[in-house]
């Protein structure tokens, strides 16, 4: 096995890796591995090259680095360069789907937060969209998606929507609106809301309303615009 570190110049870049961390990454170690020729369950194997790359990284205050073994590089978020002023919110909403493609745990509670307080460590602005006058939203129309999967819906915002909402609830085939985890995914959606709206309050956020085009749906939205969430 041979390694070689390749060091990166400033400003360096901002970036999240697969457990949800975000750091700059200082420089890269190579790891090259070589694999004998052998049988592999009963397959002749000829000598192969292994190259993986791993981003070190550094924390803000920190002077030292620290490798990320338990992330490639190629598996990063790149986020922006630590020099940038600012960002727009769809930022936010990369990220929170990469920590959702990527299985982060916790990411639901505790992202949006996260993100939030390391970009201001960073002294990068998050700033809300500009309507076609390049006046600021306040008030946002949150679409929501639902995705029937044999006994199971996905509830997510679309596409063009600024701010990431995912959640799943089981399906009751009986009746329509008795969906046995339902309620436990309004109270989430509606805790996150909440949360988006905490952060950007400084900014003017006002409002997050969702809205659907599926009808059957309606009764799932009706509930989740007019739950607060610290109702029991």
């Amino acid at each position: 096995m041979e390694t070689q570190l390749v060091r990166l110049d400033s400003p360096y870049n901002i970036i999240m890796g697969t457990d949800g961390n975000v750091e700059l990454h200082i420089a890269t170690l190579i790891v090259v591995k070589e694999r004998k020729e052998g049988v592999i369950e009963g397959v002749p194997m000829k000598d192969t090259l292994s190259v993986c790359t791993y981003p070190v990284v550094s924390g803000k205050m920190d002077v030292g680095g620290q490798v990320w073994m338990h992330t490639e590089l190629k598996d990063c978020h790149l986020i922006c360069a630590e020099n940038a002023e600012r960002i727009p919110i769809l930022e936010l909403k990369n990220v929170m789907e990469y920590c959702a493609k990527h299985n982060v745990p916790h990411y639901k509670e505790y992202i949006p937060m996260s993100f939030f307080w390391k970009m201001r460590l960073y002294k990068i602005k998050i700033e809300l969209l500009k309507d076609t006058d390049n006046h600021v939203i306040l008030d946002y129309k949150i679409g929501l998606e639902f995705e029937e999967n044999v006994d199971v819906c996905m509830v997510y915002s679309s596409v063009e929507c600024a701010f990431y909402f995912y959640e799943y609830f089981t399906l009751n085939p009986s009746d329509s609106t008795l969906r046995p985890s339902a309620e436990q995914a309004i109270k989430y959606l509606s805790e996150l809301r909440d949360n988006y709206l905490l952060l950007f309050r400084y900014e003017g956020l006002k409002s997050l309303t969702f809205y659907t085009n599926k009808k059957q749906y309606q009764w799932f939205v009706d509930k989740l615009n007019n739950t607060k969430a610290d109702d029991e």
